[in-house]
């Protein structure tokens, strides 16, 4: 296969198709308009930890568990909003992964988030989701 010298311009679009399976959260699996939002903050059990608030609601058994992120402005400028979505992107597709299903969970980012790491956001997102009776697939609550 031949490469050839890349358009500075095309290669940052280009570089975007090729992230990791699981960065990217299948549509299936995300909470996508208001009133689902609304219903699960609202109708919900919430459960606050240090960088994030979760909320969850039980569906059917059977349907497919849904998440949704809430990133405040307050945590920080785009970059690092978009950041601390990623790294939680990445975090609950190792959670669907452990086969949990029949919730809505919405995840609402604290402005601490925006200088926590991603191992203390995962112990913080783990502490907060196993008060919704829900673990990691190595289930461990790191």
């Amino acid at each position: 296969m031949r490469v050839g010298r890349s358009c500075r311009l095309v290669a940052p679009r280009a570089a975007a198709n090729f992230l990791r399976s699981s960065a990217v959260l299948p549509r299936r699996h995300r909470l996508l308009n208001d009133t689902d939002f609304r219903d699960v903050v609202r109708r919900g059990a919430r459960n606050p930890g240090r960088f994030l608030v979760v909320h969850a609601r039980r569906r059917e058994p059977d349907a497919l568990t849904r998440f949704g992120f809430v990133v405040n402005r307050k945590v920080g400028n785009a970059v690092v909003r978009n950041k601390v979505r990623r790294r939680l992107r990445s975090m609950v597709a190792d959670l669907l992964e452990s086969g949990v299903g029949g919730l809505d969970v919405v995840v609402r980012v604290l402005p601490p988030a925006s200088s926590a790491s991603y191992s203390e956001l995962r112990e913080d997102l783990a502490r907060s989701l196993s008060g919704h009776r829900i673990r990691f697939h190595d289930g461990a609550l790191i």
